[in-house]
């Protein structure tokens, strides 16, 4: 090929790739900050929330939370967030460019792998890069802040590599193909198979031309890849379980065969249900796909280059490994097989329209219409695909009704609002047992002003002689609100879409006002102001205890109550309810001063239990240890341990 030639050609092909690019971009840029909700789902909220504790100084070479996460990802997130802000658009644009820069990624993988006498596969790297671009599954993750997203890219960039690197035989193509393969194994836990395939495609290259340079490079690969990856192989070689806790919490218990028959119809028939990811059920390849997917593999078994199909098919197999090992065949850990199936669609498109113009150029005008005809029909063809992947997601997808449930709206809400109130007041959250992430990250972070219960359990009343308290109550919880219009009625109520704000304002006295009045003090600086009794009903008997934090708490305790024979106070008991306060939601050790905790507790009385009078015993003990807390003062008969609080009549269980 000449200059003239060259220059036009290399021209077209700049042109063609910029428009796979810009389609890419237009997928998983195009409103953004509508389709997925503008709230983060719970995956997404760790990894956010891990990004912006890196801001803040906090650093780790594989992050614990959420079952185990690889850290490249999320130090992406930490310097793009550091630039561009904290909201989940942005955050979800990061993943928007890692998919765009695998469609290039696409583009060199398909001239790497059907590389032949003629020179690069450029037909095959921009089909293949094309499909990229706008694949549903891709288009999806693209606009998903996970970490996954890195997951094909680097797939592509690593078979790219070792495409190259047998092709070249280069010690130098080899030692790029060895740093690829590292940092692979920083990007998400699925591509650890992917050292298989590398590793059988040198023996098999190795086995058909018998060349030393095979397993010299094969060798270089494998000894810059464990240089890479040694901080965090280190890691795994100390903390073992971390290295295998996600993969045994995903292992299939079932028939492998079984798995990889649905691993199969994930691609054609029946795909994910996950509609964080998914319209559910909609298959990775609507039908246009699939239709060049055959013609791909039509193409394969009849002309194309054996080494080539060989390294592709490879590459596909071994990573169905996740999936089909694993107890659910998902999209995300099939994705990694998603590269070479692009090439087989590559196949399927280029190669009839390149056999047809090379047809053409030699025959006259007939056959060069007949091959414009096809590349006419190539591109209605295309096209169609693209508006099946406009239609599925944005049309249908980004309407379903429960996408806000899905995407956590309310907490993204809460925490907007939580960032909109005076940085000197106490909040309180119910009900809630620990601090959604997708909530942590509507914050920007970790907010010391913030205290967690569940009102389902208990009512927390803190000291309000200083400062506002605001309570921001979800739906569940049916006794914080009733609670405070009785102790605060000079309160302001808001009701939100998905929570109700209650403000109480400084200087309100939050003093309950209990039916059985008692002064008792453990040894720890916690108080029992009194307990309430209600009816007997359905053989429980429902409590309340009205817990006061006069001093700060060390150590976290378990509340114990005992019903007993009135006249056998160190008999066992007869019924007994064992559980940190409030359902175990607000450990005694994070107790405010002042804190009171209206805790309801509900007695299971046993089947059997006759009528009479019962004494009640109340007390404390260790959380972890079990060693019980002496009581120190009280106006009522006590033991050393537990308080004898009253007594209880019940006419017999019903």
């Amino acid at each position: 090929m000449d200059a003239r030639t060259r220059t036009p050609r290399t021209l077209a092909i700049a042109l063609a790739l910029s428009a796979a690019l810009a389609v890419a971009i237009f997928f998983r840029a195009y409103q953004i900050d509508r389709v997925p909700p503008p709230s983060l789902q719970v995956d997404e909220a760790f990894y956010g929330v891990d990004a912006i504790h890196v801001m803040q100084g906090q650093r780790a070479i594989f992050f614990e939370a959420n079952y185990g996460r690889e850290p490249l990802f999320i130090y992406l997130a930490a310097g793009w967030m550091s630039l561009f802000g904290i909201s989940p658009a942005t955050f979800r644009l990061l993943s928007g460019a890692i998919g765009t820069l695998t469609v290039l990624a696409m583009f060199w993988l398909g001239r790497e792998v059907f590389w032949n006498d003629q020179g690069p596969a450029n037909g095959v790297g921009l089909a293949a890069a094309a499909f990229s671009a706008f694949l549903f599954v891709n288009v999806s993750y693209g606009r998903s802040a996970q970490r996954i997203i890195t997951f094909p890219l680097f797939v592509a960039l690593v078979m790219a590599a070792l495409a190259r690197c047998l092709r070249t035989r280069q010690t130098r193509d080899a030692a790029l193909a060895g740093v690829l393969l590292g940092t692979s194994l920083y990007t998400y836990s699925a591509i650890r198979v992917l050292p298989i395939a590398v590793a059988l495609a040198f023996a098999m290259w190795w086995a058909w031309e018998r060349d030393a340079r095979f397993l010299v490079n094969g060798i270089v690969v494998a000894g810059v890849a464990l240089i890479v990856f040694a901080p965090l192989g280190f890691y795994f070689v100390t903390n073992p379980e971390s290295f295998f806790f996600r993969a045994a919490d995903t292992m299939a218990t079932g028939r492998l065969d079984v798995n990889l028959m649905r691993t199969l119809r994930l691609f054609v028939l029946r795909g994910d249900k996950d509609m964080a990811i998914n319209l559910p059920k909609r298959p990775l390849l609507d039908s246009v796909q699939a239709a060049f997917g055959l013609i791909g593999l039509a193409i394969g078994w009849i002309r194309r280059p054996r080494r080539a199909w060989t390294l592709t098919l490879l590459v596909f197999a071994v990573m169905l490994i996740p999936p089909v090992i694993s107890a659910g065949p998902a999209f995300g850990r099939t994705w990694g097989s998603v590269p070479p199936l692009l090439l087989v669609l590559g196949v399927g498109l280029a190669t009839p329209l390149e056999w047809a113009w090379r047809i053409a150029s030699a025959n006259g005008l007939l056959r060069r219409l007949a091959a414009a005809g096809l590349t006419l029909a190539a591109a209605i063809a295309m096209i169609g695909s693209m508006w099946i992947t406009f239609r599925d997601y944005f049309l249908v997808y980004g309407r379903l009704g429960e996408l806000p449930l899905v995407f956590q709206e309310n907490f993204t809400a809460m925490g907007n609002l939580i960032r909109s109130l005076p940085a000197d007041e106490r909040i309180l959250l119910s009900p809630f047992q620990e601090m959604p992430a997708t909530l942590t990250f509507a914050l920007h972070g970790d907010d010391p002003r913030i205290t967690l219960y569940d009102g389902r359990a208990c009512v927390l009343l803190p000291d309000t002689r200083a400062h506002n308290v605001s309570y921001l109550v979800i739906l569940e919880d049916h006794n914080t609100l009733p609670a405070l219009l009785r102790y605060a009625p000079n309160g302001r109520a808001m009701n939100t879409q998905h929570f109700m704000l209650y403000q109480v304002p400084s200087g309100t006295f939050l003093q309950p006002t209990p039916q059985h009045p008692v002064r008792a003090r453990w040894a720890e600086p916690i108080e029992l102001l009194g307990y309430d009794t209600g009816p007997l009903t359905h053989d429980v008997l429902p409590m309340t205890l009205y817990w006061r934090a006069v001093g700060q708490i060390a150590e976290p305790y378990t509340v114990f109550v005992h019903l007993a024979p009135v006249d056998q106070s160190q008999a066992q008991p007869l019924a007994q309810h064992d559980e940190p306060p409030c359902g175990a939601s607000y450990a005694t050790q994070n107790w405010q001063v002042g804190d009171i905790v209206e805790e309801h507790v509900a007695l299971q009385l046993p089947t059997d239990l006759l009528a009479g009078d019962y004494a009640l015993r109340i007390g404390l003990y260790h959380s972890y240890l079990n060693t019980r807390l002496a009581v120190t003062l009280a106006d009522q008969p006590h033991q050393d341990d537990m308080l004898l609080a009253g007594t209880v009549h019940s006419d017999g269980a019903k």
